[in-house]
């Protein structure tokens, strides 16, 4: 996978992985959602520090290359799975941690994720979010590839505080 192979990438997402990690201090009793995990690197980076991990996403050739690397490292503890907003939620559990990490700017409809997540998340329960700063289109050059040129990260904050349930 591209993805996997850019260095700048793969450090990125060991940042974000480290950050969120030391944001969120888990205590390794935690199930976790990663919503978008593509290959895996950020549940990869936090699955030692939580007790199990589903890792969502809607492309069936990233969670191929996620479930390729799960087997060769011997991890057992991240679940990938096929899934999106806006499909059934009947069959996931409810989270003590939702991650997500350069997926938001490709998400239509932030406040149905937002609401979304709120509803899958046991009391108490946290979302961190990692992605784009609005870049006017830089990060993607080719256009169609996201929803959004990055994110604002005051208007999607008010966007999750508006969407608790």
């Amino acid at each position: 996978m591209i993805w996997d192979k850019d260095p700048g990438r793969v450090q990125m997402a060991k940042t974000i992985a480290d950050a969120m990690k030391n944001a969120l201090a888990p205590d390794g009793t935690e199930l976790v959602m990663d919503y978008g995990t593509g290959t895996g690197n950020l549940a990869l980076g936090i699955a030692p520090y939580v007790r199990r991990i589903i890792a969502v996403d809607s492309a069936k050739g990233m969670l191929l290359v996620l479930k390729e690397k799960l087997v060769t490292v011997g991890i057992t503890t991240i679940e990938p799975r096929e899934w999106s907003i806006g499909q059934d939620t009947a069959d996931l559990p409810v989270f003590d941690l939702i991650v997500s990490s350069m997926t938001m700017h490709h998400v239509r409809d932030t406040a149905a994720a937002a609401r979304t997540f709120h509803q899958l998340l046991q009391p108490g329960g946290r979302i961190a979010i990692a992605d784009l700063d609005s870049d006017n289109g830089e990060f993607h050059k080719a256009p169609g590839i996201a929803e959004h040129n990055g994110i604002d990260r005051k208007d999607l904050q008010q966007v999750f505080l508006e969407s608790r349930v």
